[in-house]
């Protein structure tokens, strides 16, 4: 697991890197919804999903939990793709959620960042068909925008909360 993590680190680096090439959209989405997301997915979350330090927190977790309840950053971003839904007949695949996540997991905040990710991932893919041209022009830097936001949230949360924790399970 540790090699995971140090992956994941590693990854995070890269997706830091990328984010500010919008020209590049479509092999950061690629790499963030087919590499990076998975492997968090697939390997990290299984392996705390019991992990009874999970509810514990580390540190900064409280400082995340406070900015979800104060300012819950989803909910503008849920706007803009309300929005652009009502718009369009543009509706993204299900995003599947193991069985085992619950509301009072933990594992459902960045469980949750990965669906909106995912959602807005899929919206700018569709903006970038050359037939939406009109609508790129109207909505594709907000969504692009709101897809950085996310992603920088998401790793500085996991870099200093999750992550943390992840290590006091293996110690």
């Amino acid at each position: 697991m540790k090699e995971v993590l140090n992956n994941l680190r590693e990854q995070h680096q890269k997706i830091l890197m990328m984010l500010d090439r919008p020209e590049q959209v479509e092999e950061l989405i690629h790499f963030v919804e087919e590499v990076h997301h998975p492997l968090e997915e697939i390997e990290l979350f299984p392996f705390m999903k019991d992990k009874p330090c999970l509810s514990q927190g580390g540190p900064r977790c409280s400082l995340y939990m406070g900015m979800r309840l104060e300012l819950d950053p989803l909910t503008r971003v849920r706007g803009h793709l309300a929005d652009f839904y009502r718009k369009t007949s543009f509706r993204p695949p299900h995003y599947p959620l193991p069985e085992w996540l619950t509301a009072q997991n933990p594992l459902s905040i960045p469980y949750e960042e990965h669906v909106v990710g995912a959602e807005l991932a899929k919206s700018l893919l569709f903006l970038s068909k050359p037939e939406n041209s009109t609508l790129r022009a109207e909505l594709f830097e907000k969504f692009y925008d709101d897809y950085c936001r996310l992603l920088r949230m998401h790793i500085d949360k996991e870099d200093n909360c999750l992550f943390i924790i992840c290590e006091r399970a293996l110690a």
